[in-house]
């Protein structure tokens, strides 16, 4: 991604996937390999991350998986907490990967709808 966006001097929004629910059938990084995978990916001057995503486990009632986007929200804290920088299209440190919510953007879309009705 990094040597195409370099090529095309873009910047490309990622969002990283993380299995928070460890099921087998979902893909995604395993909560513990987050942190590296940020940091490395932070390293690079055309990837920007949103956030964090995760696709939630098929469940009859869907207030069962509060618990999985609460570990989501809790690990992008913990990231935001570490600082880590990422470099901006010159090169040099910017912000932290994404904003203290937490949470992509879709997922805020979603709250929002659901919250306005």
């Amino acid at each position: 991604i990094e040597k195409e966006a370099e090529k095309k001097n873009l910047t490309v929004n990622i969002l990283v996937q993380v299995n928070i629910s460890n099921e087998d059938t979902k893909f995604g990084l395993d909560s513990d390999e987050v942190f590296d995978m940020i940091a490395e990916i932070s390293k690079f001057k055309h990837i920007k991350i949103n956030g964090l995503m995760t696709v939630a486990p098929f469940v009859d009632n869907p207030e069962d998986n509060r618990e999985v986007f609460r570990k989501l929200k809790q690990l992008s804290v913990d990231i935001n907490n570490k600082n880590i920088k990422e470099k901006n299209a010159d090169g040099n440190k910017e912000k932290n990967p994404f904003p203290a919510t937490g949470l992509c953007p879709a997922r805020r879309a979603l709250d929002r709808v659901r919250h306005d009705g």
